[in-house]
C-alpha cells in the first residue's frame, strides 16, 4: 500500500513537471512570435516606397519647398509638370502626404494694401500731407503693383506677391525709386497688420544717430531746422522736391485674407 502511494506521488509530480515545461515553452513561443511581429512591423515602416502625387491647386515648386524639410535624409523628391515623384520610406511618405494636403489648398482671395507715407503727422518732415493708403484685391500668388504718384519716372513704386501660410504671408516685395531700399525684399507679414519698411538712413542721419548715442543730451534738445525759412517761401508742390526721397516717409504694406 505504501509503495503504491509512493508510485502515485511520483507520477503526479512528473505530470506537473511536464505540464510546467509545456507552459514555459508555449510562453516562450508567444514572446518570440510577438517580437518577430514587431520586427516585421519596423521593417515594414522602413521599406522603400515611391509614389507619384499630383498637385491640384498650388505651384508644385511651392509645395515641394514646403515639405522639403520633412523629407527623410535617404529620400528624394522630383518634379515633372504638376506632379511630385516622392521616393522615401513608407512612414516618411505618409508624413509627406499629410503635409502636401495642408499646403495644396485652393488659392485664397487677398486684399493687399500699401501706404507710401505711413509716418504719423508728428514725425513727417515739413508736415508733408500724407497720401491715402492704396488697396487692391488679388488672388494668392498674383503680383500687384502700386505707385506713390502717377507712375511717372522717379516716383516710388512697389510690387508685391504674397503666399499665405496659417496667419502669416510670405511676401516678395520689389521697390523702385527709393534710394537705399530699391530692389527685392523677402519678408514675412502677420496677416491683418501693417509692416513698416524703413528706407536706409542717409550718411548725415547715421552721423547724427552716432552723435546722439555718444551725447544723449543732444536728443533732448529741439534744434531749429536751418531750411525752414527757405521752405516757407516755396510753393507746396515744390516742398517734396527738397526732401531726400529715401527719408520722405515710411512705406508700409499689409495683407488681409477675404472670407
Amino acid at each position: 500500500m505504501i509503495q503504491a502511494f509512493r508510485r502515485l506521488h511520483i507520477s503526479v509530480r512528473a505530470v506537473l513537471t511536464a505540464l510546467f515545461a509545456v507552459l514555459m515553452v508555449g510562453a516562450g513561443s508567444a514572446a518570440y512570435a510577438q517580437a518577430d511581429s514587431e520586427t516585421q512591423a519596423d521593417a515594414g515602416s522602413e521599406r522603400a516606397a515611391i509614389e507619384i502625387i499630383t498637385i491640384q491647386n498650388r505651384d508644385p515648386a511651392f509645395v515641394r519647398a514646403a515639405i522639403g524639410s520633412a523629407l527623410d535624409p535617404r529620400g528624394s523628391i522630383a518634379q515633372v509638370d504638376n506632379k511630385l515623384i516622392v521616393a522615401t520610406t513608407a512612414t516618411n511618405l505618409q508624413q509627406l502626404k499629410q503635409l502636401i494636403e495642408q499646403n495644396d489648398l485652393p488659392a485664397r482671395r487677398l486684399v493687399v494694401s500699401v501706404d507710401f507715407d505711413y509716418a504719423s503727422p508728428a514725425t513727417r518732415v515739413f508736415n508733408v500731407v500724407s497720401a491715402a493708403p492704396q488697396s487692391v484685391q488679388a488672388i494668392e500668388g498674383d503680383t500687384v503693383s502700386f505707385s506713390a504718384g502717377d507712375a511717372s519716372a522717379g516716383m516710388p513704386q512697389l510690387m508685391l506677391t504674397a503666399i499665405v501660410q496659417e496667419n502669416l504671408a510670405d511676401a516678395d516685395i520689389v521697390i523702385s525709386n527709393v534710394p537705399g531700399f530699391t530692389g527685392l525684399h523677402r519678408i514675412q507679414l502677420t496677416l491683418g497688420e501693417w509692416y513698416i519698411i524703413n528706407p536706409a538712413e542717409s550718411a548725415e542721419e547715421q552721423v547724427q544717430a552716432q552723435q546722439e548715442a555718444a551725447m544723449p543730451e543732444l536728443a533732448q534738445q529741439t534744434l531749429a531746422d536751418p531750411l525752414a525759412p527757405v521752405v516757407a517761401q516755396l510753393p507746396p508742390d515744390m516742398v517734396a522736391a527738397v526732401i531726400e526721397p529715401s527719408r520722405q516717409a515710411q512705406i508700409a504694406v499689409r495683407v488681409d485674407v477675404l472670407p
